[in-house]
């Protein structure tokens, strides 16, 4: 038998090694290839969520810094600063749109917190229904102070939590509630249950950064370069969601109003009103730079008067249960002229926020006489 020279051998080694190759390549399964194809998108997305949220939390507007301790975007305490809009924003050292004020309530004083989202953050430091209130009741004989506790983006989560967290330690005599539209915008009534609270996927969704931008970028500005929406429809497209009922909302709400009666606390609760009317046209809804929720079940004129609606019924109803001051503000701006109470969809204008305080001056009155 001969022996195989060297050459022959490094042959034969390299042509074992290359069925080695082989054999592992076949080893690798189709659910670990699927496993190894989306590790890099997963790892962008990761990195993506991770960048949208320190962008929001931290860099999204001048004011605005998130708290990791309680989950929410507060105001930056003691900050003054001038906006590229004009907006003059002042936030005193416990982080409220407000003149400052003692921790402990001075003796006398009849202390009012107004708790909102934007609405209630109002445009400027002193263009807001709180600072207009507080102009008002201030030619009163008794000494009051109004607080603006409303911040930009809120919805009735983040209120309860601010109630609890940034304002009941200041020992408040009433506190004003008038929220719901980031309720209303950004949670779509598919991703609730049947029984209205927001299902697993519907929370999963709404606390993330990716979807939550998406939804912005293809509701917001994609969607009305490419659709128009309803303007007008049969009578039952205003009555579609008649009989959805937003419990998580109202159990938000709720929770609010029990822990102020546990402490001694007077409430007001406000419904929301909007710009939208069924007469408008297009044209209208232009001018009066009107957007629709970040979800396809409401955009038309008639849906989203009728989700609006629904959501003013949930504060009406509590209202009634829980034998609260009501200002149903919905009802007293259709009674105006509404084109110039607004400058989008829900915000009040100057005049608006001038309304709302006006609202609000007598039943204060009547409440801190009781």
């Amino acid at each position: 038998m001969s022996i195989p020279s060297k050459s022959a051998k490094r042959v034969v080694v390299a042509a074992d090694s290359r069925i080695g190759e082989h054999s592992s390549a076949r080893s690798i399964t189709w659910p670990k290839a699927v496993v190894f194809s989306l590790l890099p998108v997963l790892v962008l997305l990761l990195f993506a969520e991770g960048g949208l949220r320190v962008y929001s939390w931290y860099f999204r507007t001048a004011y605005e810094r998130y708290n990791a301790s309680s989950g929410r975007l507060e105001l930056v305490p003691g900050l003054q600063t001038k906006l590229s809009d004009g907006r003059n924003i002042r936030i005193n050292s416990k982080g409220f749109i407000s003149a400052e004020f003692e921790d402990k309530k001075p003796e006398g004083v009849y202390r009012i917190f107004t708790l909102g989202d934007s609405c209630t953050f109002g445009g400027d430091w002193d263009v807001s229904y709180a600072a207009f209130l507080g102009k008002r009741l201030s030619v009163l004989s008794k000494k009051f102070e109004v607080i603006n506790a409303g911040i930009e983006g809120y919805n009735s989560e983040y209120a309860l939590g601010r109630l609890k967290d940034d304002i009941l330690k200041y020992s408040p005599d009433l506190v004003t509630i008038y929220i719901g539209w980031n309720d209303l915008m950004k949670q779509s009534p598919n991703n609730m249950s049947t029984t209205g609270q927001v299902t697993w996927l519907g929370r999963a969704l709404s606390n993330s950064y990716i979807y939550k931008g998406l939804s912005k970028v293809m509701f917001f500005y994609v969607r009305p370069a490419l659709l128009t929406p309803q303007v007008a429809g049969e009578e039952s497209e205003y009555h579609v969601f008649d009989s959805f009922v937003p419990a998580t909302y109202e159990e938000n709400v709720s929770a609010m109003v029990s822990i102020l009666h546990e402490r001694n606390v007077r409430v007001i609760l406000m419904t929301r009103p909007t710009a939208l009317t069924r007469t408008m046209t297009l044209d209208d809804l232009r001018e009066q730079n009107i957007f629709f929720p970040f979800f396809p079940e409401a955009y038309s004129v008639p849906r989203l008067l009728s989700l609006h609606e629904a959501y003013n019924n949930s504060i009406r109803r509590l209202a009634a249960r829980l034998q609260v001051p009501l200002v149903d503000l919905d009802e007293e701006f259709n009674r105006q002229g509404k084109k110039a109470l607004f400058w989008d969809t829900m915000h009040p204008s100057k005049s608006g926020h001038e309304l709302i305080a006006g609202l609000l001056v007598s039943r204060v009155e009547e409440i801190e006489a009781q």
